[in-house]
């Protein structure tokens, strides 16, 4: 690694984590910035491969950009034992959950309207926009194998609450970096 540091070519052939997700990592703070070299090149510190696997396998897991920082900070800190870290992937995976549920309704609810229009192909318009804009009752009624059947949260038109809020967990506003 002549020159004092890794290029960013460098890093993306050893970590598979391509340039432009580096200067993500790097725009949101989560991996220095690079140092010009004598040469001009743009030189990252060699000890920063560790980082970017750990930051490109946190966003694999579904962690978003501010929770990335936040277990960055949690590996920083010696003192910090590992059972805040277990907190936060068990809070995360219990969110995650929410979420498959949430889509597994949002599904449901499209097959319903898939069957609206297969109902209703012999002649008019389409029926879709007019049964979302109609009462609840005027959908299909649910399959044998419907997962919205005996779902307590079924709502009018399979609306469904917005997921808990873990407090442990900080959200932000950041989505996931660019593919790596």
């Amino acid at each position: 690694m002549a020159g004092g540091g890794i290029s960013a070519e460098q890093i993306a052939r050893e970590t598979g984590v391509h340039a432009e997700a580096l200067r993500f990592y790097q725009l949101l703070g989560l991996i220095p910035n690079p140092r010009r070299s004598h040469s001009r090149l743009l030189r990252y510190p060699a000890d920063v491969l560790p980082r970017v696997w750990f930051i490109a396998r946190a966003f694999e897991a579904g962690f978003r950009a501010e929770e990335v920082r936040d277990l960055l900070t949690l590996q920083a800190d010696i003192l910090s034992p590992c059972p805040n870290l277990q907190l936060r992937l068990v809070a995360k995976r219990e969110q995650m959950q929410q979420q498959v549920e949430v889509l597994r309704r949002h599904s449901a609810l499209l097959q319903k309207l898939e069957a609206v229009c297969q109902t209703h192909q012999n002649g008019g318009g389409c029926k879709i926009f007019e049964t979302l804009a109609s009462a609840p009752n005027k959908l299909p009624p649910p399959a044998k194998d419907d997962p919205l059947k005996a779902s307590p949260n079924r709502s009018s038109l399979g609306r469904v609450p917005e997921p808990t809020k873990n407090k442990d967990v900080p959200k932000s506003d950041l989505s996931s970096p660019p593919n790596h």
